[in-house]
């Protein structure tokens, strides 16, 4: 299958990729403007300076150092950044998009042992734990991110696990609905 390149900006890409796009930005062409990208999160900042394609658009090309640089920086199945587009023409500097891309990780650089589930899979994992008795409670105040708080009681491990659970079904639901296979919600209809 042939690479195809975009025409927007990527809403997912993958760390070790190289990602291609276009702009088309009739006010800003690319003779006297140069568009510039910035993608950013806590620990990575990326520039992809993009060049004139020839047709009136700006080719933006994000390399293979670009996409592992922004990968999986969170430590997380994925990380996601924020990006800026601006256009300069030396003196003068517009913003004329921003958004954010989803960096899915390099599993090819990826080491034995790698998960790749989210916070929230690996909470919901860890609750289920400590209701089976495999874990010990205190387990659950690293992974929460609350270190004062100690999950002790029997009802706050149930409130911890509806809550936990709904978040991992929006998060499969999403899953399925990117995949493009919809969501498993039924839609009733009244005639």
């Amino acid at each position: 299958m042939a690479y195809t390149i975009g025409d927007t900006e990527p809403t997912e890409i993958r760390g070790g990729d190289i990602v291609k796009w276009t702009k088309s930005l009739p006010d800003y062409l690319p003779a006297t403007w140069t568009l510039i990208y910035t993608f950013i999160d806590a620990t990575a900042k990326v520039q992809v300076t993009a060049t004139d394609n020839g047709d009136n658009t700006h080719l933006a090309t994000m390399t293979i150092v670009n996409t592992q640089a922004l990968d999986n920086a969170t430590g997380s199945a994925f990380n996601t950044v924020r990006w800026i587009a601006r256009v300069n023409d030396g003196t003068n500097y517009h913003t004329v998009a921003s958004g954010t891309t989803r960096v899915l990780p390099d599993l090819a650089a990826a080491t034995t042992g790698f998960d790749d589930r989210t916070h929230v899979k690996k909470v919901l994992d860890l609750i289920e734990a400590v209701i089976e008795g495999s874990a010990d409670r205190s387990y659950l105040s690293d992974a929460t991110g609350d270190g004062s708080t100690q999950y002790k009681t029997d009802e706050e491990l149930i409130v911890m696990h509806k809550r936990y659970s709904m978040l991992y079904e929006k998060e499969l639901q999403a899953e399925r609905i990117a995949a493009g296979l919809g969501g498993n919600k039924s839609v009733r209809v009244r005639f």
